[in-house]
């Protein structure tokens, strides 16, 4: 219970430096972390805003990107390993001469950059306008609100499951949703949601956003994911009963089945 109370307070938004509250919510369960870090050095840091023409267009780089790559800009521990299936790579990015080009898939068409790129080939860029830097997977698909949610999402869908001694994992495909209770009378997923966390007594995490939704408490946590087709998920508890009680009533609404009990 110490430990998942701690977890608690480490993942609350506050304004301590974004590895700072990171670290103190891996380091639990993960204490060589930090010290795996490779930073990226000040040389390329610049050389990559050379490259993007930022001064000439008279763009910025987002200040907690810049504070994360002087960190961990040629290797984050394995941060991004279960979300987005890669590891940042500052000096890649200079290899390729990443260039700034135009978010067609954002309404406001901000100019945005490529700042990942998966085991699969697939490329994650990142909007540069002061009010939209939202993450686009493949210039298509928005996946997260901003580069700050998007690390604290990959650090809980890789170490919240550490926190707890079981997992259910879940899913439903667009078709199984499309036919869901909820979805005939017409709610939204996460509106849904709000319901549920409300009668287990969880709390929203300040990353969660359109796209990824976190709720937590001591006894408990939440992950889901509707990014992609349908959506998919995690609950993790140390009580095994309590993820037999949730297969059998909201899961069920929401068109989800149970995939994994361990």
């Amino acid at each position: 219970m110490q430990m998942a109370n701690n977890r608690i307070m480490a993942i609350q938004e506050d304004s301590k430096p974004v590895m700072q509250r990171l670290r103190a919510y891996i380091e639990p369960v993960d204490h060589t972390w930090f010290d795996n870090l490779r930073p990226a050095k000040e040389g390329q840091i610049a050389e990559l805003k050379r490259q993007l023409d930022l001064d000439n267009l008279g763009l910025h780089l987002p200040e907690i990107f810049v504070d994360f790559l002087q960190e961990a800009g040629e290797g984050a521990g394995g941060l991004f390993y279960d979300f987005l299936h890669t590891e940042i790579s500052l000096s890649y990015l200079l290899s390729r001469n990443t260039r700034i080009y135009l978010n067609e898939a954002d309404g406001m068409r901000p100019f945005c950059f490529d700042f990942l790129k998966d085991s699969m080939g697939i490329f994650y860029s990142l909007n540069l306008n002061k009010n939209n830097q939202k993450i686009y997977m493949e210039e298509t698909y928005e996946i997260s609100e901003n580069f700050e949610k998007l690390l604290f999402q990959c650090a809980v869908h890789r170490y919240e499951k550490e926190y707890y001694l079981h997992k259910a994992f879940f899913s439903a495909n667009n078709s199984s949703f499309h036919d869901s209770e909820i979805r005939r009378k017409g709610i939204d997923l996460f509106d849904y949601l709000y319901q549920v966390i409300e009668h287990y007594h969880l709390e929203r995490a300040w990353f969660s956003d359109a796209f990824n939704f976190f709720a937590y408490n001591a006894e408990m946590s939440l992950i889901i994911n509707r990014s992609g087709a349908g959506f998919y998920g995690y609950i993790y508890s140390d009580d095994i009963n309590l993820l037999h009680k949730i297969q059998k009533k909201w899961l069920v609404e929401t068109g989800a089945r149970i995939r994994e009990v361990n």
